[in-house]
């Protein structure tokens, strides 16, 4: 299916290419070269992203098995198991995938802000009979995960795009990581990766800080198509009708959200993924050990729109007791060494759920302990 955002782009570069004396009425001779390249570079980009979305038309829905046999024997090669980091989300995905097709519906899988890579490879690794699409703006993380992980991964396939609510380009902001503020990309929506495309979409990972309510809103008719089975990240108290909102919309499209208690994201204690399941797979569920597990251990609990503000840290909202100022972004607002003082007089919870470095170290030394443990005779 023609993209008619790329055919606009591409249409607008011809005329402004070959209508120089117009822009030299506009911008100047002096600066005729300048603005040619700068429409040239732009054209460069979306001829990448459309190959990338082309290619994409042109595979199988189910992509052979990979070869990843050997990878598979080398423990950490994806670093996501082997680092400590949002251990339980990790570990619950991991089963949920070794547990076939109880859960998981027929697609591939989409990783949204996949950063360095580390979640599509260990995704790529779990699920070799389903292809693993990465998406990043950064042409430089993007390039990272190609030579790092897709090139010894057959079903792992990189876009240099982001996504969101409809396609069009966006502008990078303070904070993005691999890129400066200011700089342009490509933005994608799923609908148009998947739907469009014809693709199922079995599985989601998405990670956009803040931006999550506009990859779903361009993503309704897959979700509806397909039910997949996604994750999505929120910092519970940073805008509390933000998170209502975000809720709410869950709700509406017939998915149950789960809090996976442990910390994802630093320097506030409140930043959690929440797992949300279709809620026709509920009588599936009830038959999952992944899910059964982490229910009866509270590694997960549901919450809807008004229970995550009362579930998760409460004392962090804007004038709580772990967030005394009159600014949510302040790094002591809700930080982690006033969060670890604040448990260590209220409550013991297990160390995995306590904070973001302290558990991810608590987390390595229980590891290095059963390994030093395994050379005992």
């Amino acid at each position: 299916m023609e993209n008619q955002f790329f055919h606009g782009i591409e249409q607008t570069v011809m005329k402004e290419s070959l209508a120089k004396s117009s822009i030299e009425k506009v911008v100047g001779e002096d600066q005729i070269s300048v603005v040619l390249s700068k429409l040239d570079n732009l054209s460069k980009k979306l001829d990448g992203t459309h190959d990338s979305i082309q290619g994409l038309q042109k595979q199988e829905l189910t992509t052979p098995k990979s070869s990843s046999s050997s990878i598979e024997t080398k423990l950490g090669f994806c670093k996501t198991s082997s680092t400590g980091w949002e251990v339980i989300l990790e570990s619950l995905i991991g089963v949920i995938f070794r547990e076939g097709d109880l859960l998981l519906g027929q697609g591939d899988i989409l990783d949204v802000g996949a950063q360095f890579g580390e979640q599509a490879c260990h995704l790529a690794i779990l699920a070799p009979d389903r292809q693993v699409i990465a998406m990043d703006p950064s042409p430089s993380q993007a390039g990272y995960i190609r030579k790092k992980f897709a090139s010894k991964l057959p079903n792992l396939t990189v876009i240099n795009a982001g996504i969101g609510s409809n396609v069009g380009t966006g502008k990078a902001g303070k904070g993005f990581t691999g890129m400066k503020a200011g700089d342009e990309f490509q933005i994608e929506t799923i609908d148009h990766v998947f739907f469009e495309q014809d693709r199922k979409l079995a599985f989601a990972h998405i990670d956009v800080e803040g931006r999550e309510l506009d990859v779903l809103h361009g993503g309704t008719r897959s979700i509806d198509a397909s039910k997949p089975i996604f994750t999505v990240e929120v910092r519970v108290h940073k805008d509390p009708v933000y998170t209502k909102s975000l809720l709410q919309y869950i709700d509406q499209l017939g998915y149950d959200a789960y809090v996976v208690n442990e910390v994802c994201g630093f320097p506030h204690m409140d930043y959690r993924n929440l797992l949300c399941f279709p809620r026709k797979l509920g009588e599936k569920l009830i038959h999952s050990d992944a899910f059964n597990l982490a229910a009866a251990t509270q590694a997960i609990f549901r919450v809807d729109s008004t229970s995550i503000l009362k579930e998760v840290y409460p004392e962090c909202k804007l004038g709580g007791e772990l967030c005394p100022g009159d600014d949510i972004t302040d790094k002591e607002c809700c930080g982690e060494a006033v969060v670890q003082k604040w448990h260590q007089r209220t409550c013991r919870k297990p160390v995995a759920m306590q904070g973001w470095t302290y558990s991810q170290a608590a987390t390595g030394n229980l590891w290095r302990r059963v390994a030093k443990r395994s050379k005992i005779p």
